[in-house]
């Protein structure tokens, strides 16, 4: 709920600034309220967190292209985003019941190279003179950190599955603090947002 906050005390700005943002966070703010329902109730909520990251991957592409004032980097992430909505699709049509690696390894790896473009983009042709009063760059360090940390855990799944005292316990614990780790920078990215265009320009 920490984005969540940060957009109610900011809402004219936000949503003047960057409406893609606030509907992402309030995309945030349904998955924990559904997501927390059905497992309350023991249902299978795995096609509902694959709608979530298809969402979720629009929304993100949709800020970078809102903040990335190049039409070649936009095509490039735009190729990429095609790839991870294909498999997130994929994944959810053909086994909805459970969320595969290869999807979330696919989104992470996708999103990792939007990350990587985009600290190219902020040192080598924006004119952002404070980097910590940027809401790009706050908003793309938790994109990288979340996205390689989820990277990690779908490449050692099965070994951390494997350990014999809770293993789908630490799956959780590692993911948990990536979700919050990613959801304070988004916030503090938000929290920039009144401080400095947007577009860096």
């Amino acid at each position: 709920l920490i984005p969540f906050i940060v957009v109610i005390f900011n809402f004219k700005i936000v949503w003047n600034k960057s409406k893609v943002l606030v509907i992402y966070v309030f995309l945030i703010v349904l998955l924990e309220l559904l997501g927390n329902y059905y497992s309350a109730h023991s249902w299978n909520n795995h096609l509902f967190y694959l709608i979530f990251f298809f969402l979720e991957s629009i929304c993100l592409y949709l800020f970078y292209r809102s903040v990335l004032e190049s039409s070649f980097i936009n095509r490039i992430n735009l190729f990429i985003l095609v790839i991870v909505l294909f498999a997130l699709v994929y994944n959810a049509i053909n086994n909805n019941d459970q969320i595969n690696d290869y999807s979330g390894s696919i989104q992470s790896i996708g999103f990792i190279c939007i990350s990587l473009i985009s600290y190219y983009y902020i040192l080598a042709q924006s004119n952002i003179k404070n980097l910590f009063e940027s809401a790009l760059f706050w908003i793309n360090t938790g994109c990288f950190i979340y996205f390689s940390g989820v990277l990690f855990v779908f490449l050692f799944i099965t070994k951390i599955m494997a350990v014999n005292n809770g293993g789908m316990v630490k799956y959780f614990d590692i993911f948990s603090v990536l979700v919050i780790l990613f959801r304070i920078f988004l916030a503090i990215g938000i929290s920039k947002i009144g401080k400095q265009k947007i577009s860096n320009d």
